[in-house]
């Protein structure tokens, strides 16, 4: 108001006049600017609200601002390189060499995809042509988690698609149908190459000590820090093989309770403290064979409660509901089931008296009567061994029982009568190779076995019902739950597959056709036939003259032609792994009822071929890294592959 003051009264006129028009039509902002001071120009504060709506929009922004400069950073690595100048990691023409080019993590020591695919070390392609257009990164986490909550893993799209299609894993790997059985991954499954595992633990950081990269809730030893003292000594050390030093041990494995109730351990309920550890359940469950009840285990509830939380196994190892858990030695053996710790971190799958209480350790069984044979009177399998005859270097249970150094009891009652010898063949043939025709004997084993060891558990007494191979009797099943294990060895074909001549019984009328006709056994064949990265080359000692195959045992049996038909088999989900499978290759040398019908049905469509299964001694596997080349040489069958 000085300023007024100072005004004569002409320009007081004027000036009153002015502010009147201006009141009567509004202030704007340059007036209101213009006649007052220290009037405030600019708009009203925001609210909390708006504030804290424009700061969130403004860090998601900001993130995907740094999203789109990194991905406009690895297209830079990609459309900078000249085609004529492939990257470093391009002109490799082997693993080997490519992997010295690689980062590595610095603790897994494994390669490092991300940080190779961040430094443009690699340029992922869409495809294998050069004009196949770039997918885009997807920026989704699934959540997989087992009933419980335990173990949750979420996994990552975006780091995984930065340089992998959607079709490198989905549907081949993972399914997406709606209609398609959800996947039931086990950290089993992942170790024997399924799902994760087909690529984790062999070109990308593996399933052993990296459990936090994928497991966010488990602490690596560095990162958890309780809050209080250390509780047991076990708590005090870093890493497996520290804590291993300090646990108690009992037939060569640790054990557990004896640690508990010795205070090395004192388990938490959880990596948040203030949790309430679950009470011990006092119930044991009783598990009998229907067939077999000598193998009865009784569950005992409280030993494992003590230490571990219901969720550690329900209900993802096992279903709480009664007949919906096929336990067998077999899938135990294979990490399912009690396998996802006996055999590993618990006592080992060897100790069968140890859960099978009905079957006796050797120094707890004190029969009544006198020791019936030699072998009742040592305790434990090394001291039983050194007694018992060996052919083909195996045990030989029949010279054993013949010796009388065994003299088999019907059971643990000795009241019990002995089981009559039963003399019964039954005649084996394959439709598809009566080559491989096998005799099985009752009368051998009966000799010494009750019925009930095999039926009806290994083998169902009923025609057919036993789809016996040898990849399963490989793998355990059928007679392989005896033999390769305290039985003579798999190796041992002659001894079952008595059509199959052992090489010194074999005398064809005729001289030999080739060099390795004069020889016997494997070893000594071995040495004639040519080398191809590292394994026998079958073509190369055809086409030398070292081998000449016969169509058979009959030497009047013409031999079949070769056949010249390729096959291409390529994967609907990625042809760049593609496979022309050339009969005539095989043909020259083998004859199509080798592996028709037996291996490969002849149907489009009938034989799904995956590497797992070729691995695990499937399809090609039946031969490829045994006496064929080995698996590892992708670029042989996969011509696509750089080297093929």
């Amino acid at each position: 108001m000085h300023v007024w003051a100072r005004l004569d009264l002409p320009m007081r006129f004027i000036a009153a006049c002015c502010l009147a028009l201006v009141l009567a039509t509004g202030c704007s902002q340059k007036v209101r600017s213009f006649f007052f001071d220290g009037v405030e120009s600019g708009p009203l504060p925001p609210t909390t609200k708006v504030r804290q709506n424009l700061l969130r929009e403004n860090q998601q922004l900001e993130r995907e601002l740094e999203k789109i400069k990194r991905e406009l950073e690895i297209a830079k690595n990609i459309d900078d390189k000249d085609e004529s100048e492939p990257l470093a990691a391009e002109k490799a023409q082997n693993w080997p060499e490519a992997s010295e080019l690689l980062p590595k993590h610095k603790k897994s020591g494994q390669v490092d995809w991300g940080k190779a695919l961040h430094d443009g070390i690699v340029a992922p392609r869409s495809g294998l042509r050069l004009d196949t257009p770039r997918q885009a990164v997807l920026d989704f986490n699934v959540k997989i988690a087992r009933a419980g909550g335990g173990f949750a893993v979420n996994f990552a799209h975006n780091a995984h698609t930065e340089w992998l299609s959607c079709d490198a894993c989905h549907p081949a790997i993972f399914p997406l149908e709606r209609d398609d059985p959800r996947p039931v991954i086990t950290m089993s499954k992942i170790a024997d190459g399924q799902y994760c595992g087909a690529c984790h633990g062999k070109v990308v950081f593996g399933v052993k000590n990296a459990c936090a990269r994928c497991h966010g809730g488990t602490s690596e030893q560095a990162e958890w820090k309780p809050e209080g003292p250390p509780r047991a000594p076990i708590e005090r050390v870093a890493g497996w093989d520290a804590a291993a030093k300090l646990l108690p041990v009992t037939m060569g494995a640790p054990d557990w309770s004896k640690a508990l109730n010795d205070g090395i351990v004192d388990p938490r309920a959880g990596l948040d403290e203030s949790v309430a550890s679950q009470p011990v359940l006092p119930l044991d469950i009783n598990l009998i064979p229907a067939n077999n009840p000598l193998f009865a285990v009784t569950f005992p509830h409280q030993a494992h409660t003590e230490w571990l939380g219901c969720n550690n196994c329900h209900a993802g190892i096992f279903q709480m509901k009664r007949g919906a858990n096929p336990i067998t030695m077999t899938k135990i053996n294979n990490g399912e089931f009690c396998g996802e710790c006996h055999g590993k971190v618990a006592f080992s799958l060897e100790a069968c008296g140890r859960c099978h209480t009905a079957i006796p350790v050797a120094p707890q069984w004190n029969p009544q009567a006198p020791p019936r044979a030699p072998i009742e009177q040592v305790a434990g399998w090394d001291a039983a061994a050194k007694l018992l005859p060996v052919t083909a270097g195996t045990p030989d249970w029949s010279k054993a029982l013949n010796d009388g150094i065994v003299d088999p009891r019907a059971g643990l009652d000795e009241s019990v009568a002995s089981q009559p010898v039963l003399p019964l063949d039954i005649d084996l043939i394959p439709a598809n190779n009566p080559m491989f025709e096998v005799t099985f004997p009752h009368q051998a084993h009966t000799e010494w076995l009750g019925c009930d060891n095999c039926h009806t558990e290994i083998f169902q007494m009923k025609r057919g019902a036993s789809p016996i191979t040898m990849t399963k009797i490989n793998n355990g099943e059928f007679c392989g739950v005896c033999h390769g294990k305290v039985a003579f060895s798999l190796e041992a074909c002659g001894r079952c597959h008595t059509a199959i001549p052992v090489a010194s019984q074999w005398n064809p009328q005729a001289p030999p056709r080739a060099p390795i006709e004069q020889v016997a056994g494997w070893d000594a064949v071995a040495k004639l036939l040519p080398v191809t990265a590292g394994t026998p080359d079958w073509s190369k000692a055809l086409n030398d003259g070292i081998i000449d195959p016969r169509a058979g045992l009959d030497e009047s049996a013409a031999s079949q032609p070769a056949l010249p038909l390729d096959i291409d088999l390529i994967p609907a989900d990625n042809p760049m792994f593609e496979v022309t499978f050339p009969h005539q290759a095989h043909t020259e040398w083998l004859g199509c009822d080798n592996c028709h019908t037996g291996i490969f049905e002849m149907k489009r469509g009938a034989n799904p071929i995956t590497m797992t299964k070729i691995n695990n001694g499937e399809f090609c596997g039946v031969c490829h890294g045994k006496v064929a080349f080995s698996l590892e040489a992708c670029g042989r069958c996969h011509t696509r592959l750089a080297g093929g």
